[in-house]
């Protein structure tokens, strides 16, 4: 190896040596965050019925984005001479993107009935909307959702698709789901009685039933996550594990060539 060729390596590795470490620190990360956000309200003139009312209306917009990459750089570990024992490779780029939109628009009324009475009315509307990230095919090993999936957010056959795509051949699937035998759960009549009634119906209701006690992927047994597991993974492990909030099905799953 010519000693430019050494030099560059050198540059660009992190060494460690029983003498001491060298070279390039191993991982290098790049954070980019913008957020861009606006607000807007119009007063009406007072209008004179049963006291005075004084109308507005508003509305509030933001947009945030967070962005980055890491890069992970070789590692070679060298004995006293030198000598490369071990050299560790991190082949890819990881990268992320994360963004999400902010609206709100409310209405008001300052109802002043009297000198000495008045009333506040009005209503307020918010949404926040994620942008969807993908990533590549066969990027992960290993997929982790502890208290997110079938609680804040829906666990759907396309979530389970996309996560099985972004898994290599034998990777993971570790997440946790609420139960939807949780106490934590309002046992409402509604609930209770579709519960009794739909062992009994014909499985075109029943499956209706079923959708709605599970609240569109809020909620998740065994028997839900077995459905949505069956294609593409082999369950290793399901069980009931009960938090302080809630009734939790904890399930590791390992991805199977198709």
């Amino acid at each position: 190896m010519s000693q430019q060729l050494q030099k560059t390596r050198i540059l660009h590795t992190c060494l460690i040596a029983p003498t001491g470490n060298s070279g390039y620190y191993f991982a290098d990360q790049r954070r980019t965050a913008t957020r861009i956000s606006g607000n807007s309200s119009y007063s009406f003139a007072p209008l004179a019925r049963w006291g005075t009312h004084q109308f507005k209306i508003g509305a509030y917009f933001a947009s945030s984005q967070h962005s980055g990459d890491i890069v992970e750089r070789p590692i070679d570990i060298v004995d006293m001479a030198g000598h490369v024992l071990l050299n560790i490779q991190f082949p890819r780029t990881r990268n992320f993107e994360i963004g999400d939109v902010e609206k709100a628009y409310y209405a008001q009324d300052h109802w002043i009935v009297t000198p000495r009475f008045a009333l506040d009315l009005g209503f307020r509307i918010e949404s926040q909307q994620m942008f969807p990230r993908d990533f590549e095919a066969g990027q992960f090993d290993l997929v982790y959702s502890i208290g997110v999936l079938a609680e804040h957010v829906p666990l759907q056959p396309a979530l389970i698709a996309r996560v099985r795509r972004w898994l290599r051949p034998g990777g993971r699937f570790a997440f946790s789901t609420v139960h939807p035998l949780s106490e934590s759960i309002p046992r409402t009549w509604p609930r209770r009685a579709g519960a009794l009634v739909a062992p009994l119906l014909p499985a075109s209701l029943a499956r209706g039933i079923r959708e709605r006690l599970l609240a569109g992927g809020l909620y998740a047994d065994e028997e839900r996550v077995r459905e949505l597991l069956a294609d593409g993974f082999v369950i290793e492990s399901l069980e009931r594990v009960e938090s302080e909030a809630h009734l939790h099905c904890l399930c590791v799953a390992r991805t199977v060539s198709a």
